[in-house]
């Protein structure tokens, strides 16, 4: 990183504010004022699509923001730039013959164009041809085609014309009745469902391959990092959407947040706000359980944290909630990662001697007991 552009600011107060609290090393090249002439409207997924704005509109665009730049005098600074280092990348061979003979239709049009270049170039690279076909606006997919992908897009804005397109609608069913292969992902997915609700609440009648209604939502839905775990390992990815399923056939696997369960009360306090924040941003969800208090730990949890604290100061409590004990002693039998340091790392061994002497049976994680002394060791 060689430099800062702040965008939106208030006043040159707000650009003064940015510069002072960059490092010495990281200089604020420009703090750019609100400005309406360079904005792009948004949608729920993002930015309204290029496709959508009239060129003239779009060319606009980007010499009002050409303008802005030059005004702030950001040239000395790009003149100084070098040229980007990227680091060696590993990326596997590909078979050139994988897909030779095989010809791919991918919808693209209003309602699907969330699109790739680099994955297309893959499929081609793998011997693949490929065809595109509109479900708005043609009658039917091309001929003499082995496998079709509906990507991703805004099939809820088209879905009248998606639901009235009935030639359409069976030429993909005779398709996926001959047991050929579909890739639906994200709108293409809910173009598969049998009705989609968009934002007003209007039901449409839609592709009907698979049992199942999607529905818009208003607000965003499962953001953050998410887990698949396929049969052949897992795949992390970041979902944002605004969108929902329900009554379809159940799935082989589904993506599921990472929920890191952090015992909290008297006998376990030393967590740092740092450490959690840090999770957080890794996209972790965060619960919390007392295992004083509580009779069993999340079952939302897959991972668990057992901090620091003073278990010996509350021994008998920990020692007498049997249900939270039997309910860490499962989590561990499943096989599911625990964290355990200082008070924690005691609270899991078979017993703890508190400084009275005192002996009290723990959470039997690990063998071992664990002692307190009266002086530091």
């Amino acid at each position: 990183m060689v430099g800062v552009i702040a965008n939106k600011c208030g006043s040159n107060y707000h650009g003064t504010l940015v510069r002072d609290a960059l490092p010495d090393n990281l200089p604020l090249w420009a703090a750019l004022k609100r400005d309406e002439s360079v904005e792009l409207p948004e949608r729920h997924l993002g930015l309204v699509q290029p496709s959508e704005q009239k060129e003239e509109w779009i060319e606009s665009r980007l010499e009002s923001g050409a303008d802005l730049l030059e005004e702030a005098s950001i040239l000395p600074f790009l003149d100084k730039l070098k040229p980007v280092q990227f680091m060696p990348q590993q990326i596997p061979a590909v078979r050139p013959d994988a897909l030779s003979g095989k010809t791919i239709a991918i919808a693209r049009d209003d309602a699907f164009s969330f699109i790739y270049a680099a994955n297309i170039t893959l499929l081609q690279d793998m011997g693949a041809k490929i065809c595109y076909f509109s479900p708005i606006n043609d009658d039917s997919m091309p001929v003499e085609v082995t496998g079709l992908w509906l990507p991703g897009g805004y099939p809820e804005l088209h879905a009248k014309k998606l639901s009235e397109n009935t030639t359409m609608i069976s030429s993909l069913k005779h398709f996926h009745q001959a047991g050929k292969p579909i890739l639906a992902e994200c709108g293409g997915f809910l173009f598969c469902m049998e009705s989609l609700i968009d934002i007003d609440s209007n039901q449409w009648k839609i592709l009907g391959l698979m049992k199942g209604t999607g529905r818009m939502k208003s607000k965003l839905g499962g953001l953050g990092m998410q887990t698949a775990p396929f049969p052949e390992g897992e795949i992390r990815a970041h979902t944002f959407h605004h969108s929902m399923s329900s009554g379809t056939p159940d799935p082989i696997c589904h993506g599921v947040r990472k929920t890191i369960a952090i015992a909290r009360d008297d006998a376990f306090s030393f967590t740092y706000t740092a450490n959690i924040t840090l999770l957080q941003d890794l996209g972790a969800q965060i619960c919390y359980f007392s295992p004083i208090n509580d009779v069993s730990v999340s079952a939302q949890a897959t991972a668990i944290w057992l901090p620091g604290g003073y278990p010996e100061l509350h021994a008998k409590k920990l020692s007498e909630n049997k249900s939270m004990i039997s309910s860490l002693k499962r989590f561990h039998e499943d096989g599911k990662p625990i964290l355990a340091e200082c008070g924690g790392f005691l609270y899991c061994m078979d017993t703890l001697i508190d400084l009275e002497g005192n002996s009290f049976e723990m959470a039997g994680l690990i063998q071992g007991t664990g002692t307190m002394k009266v002086k530091g060791g």
